[in-house]
């Protein structure tokens, strides 16, 4: 991880790998989708390459970009990930059911109960974009796939404002640590700036003591 942060020309071969290879898809008559980790949102505002350095993500154009919004991996505030980052996503991506996903570690966290997954549904369903389910195998294992052919999709649900307060919080920090990492010379300049106008005015007490 150090060495990737310190590697900015890794990113940039692989940022032009991706998108030959998208435009190679779309050339040859496809879409391109990609998914994302969510906080992919909060690095493209603060205009950082942090998390893309450390974590070898790779971002690039595509036709339709699925945010992984995965509330089982965020409990207890899954729901509020959910109402925070969805607005900013093409589609939305629900999960997870269980299956698919073989990372110690993740692969122990258990998977959304029919209650979460009709609860993320219908918020998802709210903001009238295109919904992936993660993921196929899980749906058929607890038994969700026949229940979803006649899931109620308007069906009431909560708006998860305190857990979007909490979400909503901690993305602001993110940005603002993100946009830091991003100018550091703009922040030299803000600490400098400070240090001279406190030394000016300890300097000015001091003479009015005397």
């Amino acid at each position: 991880m150090i060495q990737r942060l310190f590697d900015s020309q890794s990113l940039l071969r692989a940022e032009m790998a991706y998108a030959s290879l998208a435009n190679r898809i779309q050339t040859d008559g496809y879409l391109v989708e990609s998914y994302h980790i969510p906080m992919i949102a909060d690095e493209r505002k603060a205009g950082s390459t942090l998390l893309k350095r450390l974590t070898g993500l790779v971002d690039f154009h595509a036709n339709r970009e699925v945010l992984m919004l995965y509330s089982s991996y965020l409990r207890p505030n899954g729901e509020g990930v959910i109402w925070s980052y969805a607005p900013q996503a093409d589609s939305i991506g629900i999960g997870v059911t269980g299956g698919g996903v073989d990372i110690e570690g993740l692969n122990k966290i258990p998977p959304l109960t029919w209650a979460e997954l009709t609860r993320d549904l219908r918020l998802a369903y709210r903001l009238k974009k295109p919904v992936h389910i993660f993921s196929l195998e899980g749906c058929v294992k607890e038994g969700y796939l026949t229940r979803l052919r006649t899931f109620d999709w308007e069906g009431p649900v909560a708006e998860p404002v305190e857990s979007f307060q909490k979400v909503h919080a901690v993305r602001r920090l993110a940005q603002a640590g993100l946009w830091a990492t991003a100018h550091p010379l703009a922040i030299l300049a803000g600490i400098c700036v400070l240090g001279c106008g406190f030394s000016r005015l300890f300097s000015r007490r001091r003479k009015c003591c005397r």
